[in-house]
């Protein structure tokens, strides 16, 4: 006679297994995302920590996470102001003995002088200019410096002259004389001119050539 197993009522072999094996399934999901999250977590500290949409590191008191950017110094170069365009003119000259006329000093020598050079005014060039003027060097006192007078006329490259008289003193020991010029008219557009300036006339290359430069006004 074969023996019968005996079951207790409600129990089922098939359903047994079934919840071991669901059993077994949700431990394997829980092992992989614990390994998935282990993972992740190693991966977020290789790459620095947070995304760029994380906290912002904390900074020491008194630090400031942006450093201040040294200001630029900027060195102030003088600015050269040029000198007001005036009259300005360099003759090269040739000088001769003359006898003086009217009444000078015993022992004055008087000189005439012609030259050549370019005169500029106001920034412009005016082109080539003649001289022509006759001194009187009066005698030189102890240092051999004694009184001058000059006067003559520039004639520019259009025709127009320009007429002057000048003071000043003249060095016997060092042929060097200056002057104070004024202008007293001309013709052509410099009928009515008017300026002043200085003249000076340098040590003479020779007894009878030298140069002399002027600057200051001319007021056609």
């Amino acid at each position: 006679m074969a023996s019968k197993v005996r079951q207790w009522p409600g129990w089922s072999g098939g359903a047994h297994r079934n919840g071991t094996n669901a059993r077994r399934m949700r431990w394997r999901l829980m092992l992989v995302m614990a390994v998935l999250m282990s993972m992740l977590l190693w991966a977020m500290a290789a790459c620095g920590g947070p995304s760029s949409g994380g906290t912002t590191p904390a900074t020491q008191p008194g630090i400031s996470a942006n450093p201040p950017v040294s200001p630029t110094v900027m060195t102030n170069t003088p600015t050269v102001t040029p000198a007001p365009a005036g009259f300005q003119a360099d003759f090269t000259e040739q000088y001769t003995a003359v006898a003086c006329s009217g009444n000078q000093p015993t022992g004055s020598v008087c000189v005439t002088t012609h030259g050549s050079g370019q005169v500029n005014n106001g920034g412009s060039s005016l082109g080539n200019a003649s001289l022509s003027r006759t001194s009187v060097y009066a005698p030189g006192g102890t240092d051999s410096c004694g009184s001058a007078t000059t006067n003559g006329t520039l004639t520019l490259a259009t025709g127009d002259t320009i007429t002057f008289r000048a003071t000043g003193t003249f060095c016997r020991a060092t042929q060097v004389a200056t002057f104070t010029y004024t202008i007293t008219g001309g013709t052509g557009r410099y009928l009515n001119a008017s300026g002043s300036g200085k003249i000076q006339v340098p040590t003479p290359q020779s007894s009878s050539s030298g140069t002399e430069s002027w600057t200051g006004t001319l007021l056609p």
